[in-house]
Formats: C-alpha cells, sequence, structure tokens
C-alpha cells in the first residue's frame, strides 16, 4: 500500500496560505471555502492532502463540534496552534 499523508494547519491568512501552497510548493486548491463563516482550503499534491483552516484569534474553551467530537484550541508562548480533540 503506498503512503499517504493528511495534515492540517491552523494559518492566520488563507489567501497567503494558498498562494504559497499552490504556487511555491505545486499544490492545487480541491475546496475553497474561504467565503464561508468558518474559512476553509482543501489542497492536494499527489497522495498527500491539506486542510487550512484559519486560525481563529483568541483560545476557545472545550467546544462540541458539528463533526461529533468535542476539542479545544490555544496559541502556546511561541504562537504555535493547538486543537487537541477527543477520540471518535
Amino acid at each position: 500500500m503506498p503512503a499517504t499523508l493528511r495534515c492540517e494547519i491552523f494559518p492566520a491568512d488563507l489567501d497567503a496560505t494558498a498562494a504559497f501552497y499552490v504556487d511555491v510548493l505545486g499544490f492545487e486548491i480541491v475546496r475553497d471555502e474561504r467565503d464561508r463563516e468558518a474559512p476553509y482550503l482543501a489542497l492536494r499534491r499527489g497522495d498527500v492532502q491539506l486542510g487550512a483552516a484559519r486560525r481563529p484569534m483568541v483560545a476557545e474553551d472545550v467546544t462540541a463540534r458539528p463533526w461529533g467530537l468535542r476539542d479545544f484550541r490555544l496559541l502556546d508562548p511561541d504562537g504555535w496552534y493547538w486543537r487537541l480533540t477527543t477520540r471518535a
């Protein structure tokens, strides 16, 4: 079975993210929801899939998500965005 990789990132600027991953790294946009209430991009290059959801400006308490999981989100002191999620 060939290896695949799916990652999710949380940038502050989805337009800059799209430009970098498409123009510099050769990804293609396979789903573009930048105009939605919860902006999101799905990008692909071969067997690598990358999801990009716009990072909120503040930390969030534990929240039940529409997809059935609960998580909380925060920025650490170095600016890394963390999403800690329950198992399905």
